[in-house]
């Protein structure tokens, strides 16, 4: 008789937490998919409702796994330290608004993550369960670009939902040579490229890249350069004809062109505004080397600078698109980099000293959609994903071993 592991409160015979983190994936997706079918009113309906109650039960039944949490002392030292961190910025901070809008994310949705994230055991039972996670995100985001056409413009949402099935669509063609696979990788891309937005492009490719490089032997990645190669130079000779037909192919189905039009004009990197909050940033941080200004200066401080000229503008949505940025104007510009320097050299070793081809693949995965994306977009502090790739690097399961990739 198989042993289960995390059996939950009241569903013991599947795992409890590899179910919860399941739907957690699931969630922005399906609820992506309730507004397409009905619009403002979609948080009305009792989908929603329903929804809201799965997310709770979820978490409840993970509840006897929690105790484990405690004998983690490593996790328990960095998660007191960022408790009293964060509380003294709470305090410092007088913009209430912020600091509800921050509270919610983080509580409701950030922590579930970071905790459930930390008590997975069985990793082969969480990639099957988000294998056909993954099929349903492709589904759902086909649906919502072609079927409804609801990313006429543009849409983070969706082209970042797709980064998780596409690298691990990816990484179950290298490691288990899963051809069929690829075709959602495909599928994957497209949908990307149909959300309009240069981010999920950018953490899908870097995915890849990070699965080759660990996965592939040295002649073989030269045989893919010579490939890549040459579709490369294929590209350039034939550039304007192949970006004007997918660009009146999209615009006849409804979804944006505009990635794709950022590659016909050479323009898909401009971004005056980013660059304009990153140049601040930095600025910021260089006259604060030792001391950051904490968990929510940082915005207010972009806010105030009225970079963003728009009406709809908010506290809560000005940040500098850039972890290692965020994290030098909230830490300090040396403990800043030192901080990220930490998380990089942590993911590096989980990843080339473990002997578990499962355990890779999952540190991959979430590293494309919980590091990647934080390079030029969002922000950590309520990112999900990210809390979800802390998680895992304080897992004990990932000790770093002799490295195997057979």
């Amino acid at each position: 008789m198989n042993v289960v592991n995390n059996p939950g409160l009241f569903i013991k015979k599947y795992d409890s937490i590899n179910l919860g983190l399941s739907y957690l994936v699931l969630w922005v997706p399906i609820t992506g998919l309730l507004g397409s079918i009905f619009g403002e009113e979609s948080k009305q309906t009792i989908f929603f409702r329903i929804l809201q109650i799965l997310y709770i039960l979820g978490i409840v039944n993970a509840l006897p796994a929690a105790s484990r949490i405690f004998r983690n002392v490593n996790f328990l030292f960095f998660f007191i330290l960022l408790l009293m961190i964060y509380f003294f910025s709470y305090i410092e901070c007088s913009d209430d608004g912020l600091k509800f809008d921050m509270n919610r994310m983080i509580l409701l949705w950030c922590i579930p993550y970071l905790f459930m994230s930390l008590l997975i055991k069985d990793v082969e039972n969480l990639l099957f369960y988000l294998r056909y996670v993954g099929f349903l995100i492709i589904f759902i985001e086909f649906l919502n670009c072609v079927v409804f056409s609801k990313v006429d413009v543009y849409s983070q949402d969706v082209g970042y939902n797709c980064v998780l099935p596409i690298v691990l669509f990816f990484s179950s063609f290298l490691f288990e040579k899963k051809k069929f696979d690829l075709l959602f990788v495909i599928l994957g891309f497209v949908i990307v490229l149909f959300s309009g937005s240069r981010g999920p492009l950018l953490s899908s490719i870097l995915g890849l890249i990070l699965t080759c490089s660990v996965r592939l032997t040295i002649k073989k990645v030269i045989y893919l350069i010579l490939f890549f190669s040459g579709l490369f130079v294929a590209y350039i000779l034939y550039k304007d004809q192949i970006l004007s037909c997918i660009i009146d192919l999209f615009a006849s189905l409804g979804v944006s062109t505009r990635v794709v039009e950022g590659l016909l004009y050479n323009n898909l990197g401009d971004d005056e505004v980013r660059d304009s909050l990153r140049n601040a940033a930095w600025l910021y941080s260089c006259e604060r080397p030792f001391i950051g200004g904490g968990f929510f200066m940082d915005r207010i401080y972009l806010y105030n600078l009225n970079i963003i000229a728009s009406k709809t503008a908010s506290v809560w949505g000005c940040y500098c698109h850039n972890i290692f940025l965020e994290l030098m104007m909230q830490f300090g510009l040396i403990p800043g980099l030192l901080i990220g320097c930490t998380i990089l050299r942590r993911i590096f070793f989980k990843i080339t000293g473990s002997d578990s081809y499962f355990n890779i693949r999952l540190i991959i995965i979430f590293v494309s959609i919980g590091l990647f994306p934080l390079l030029v977009s969002r922000s950590w502090i309520t990112y999900p994903f990210f809390y979800f790739l802390v998680g895992l690097l304080f897992n004990p399961i990932f000790k770093n071993k002799k490295s195997v990739y057979s």
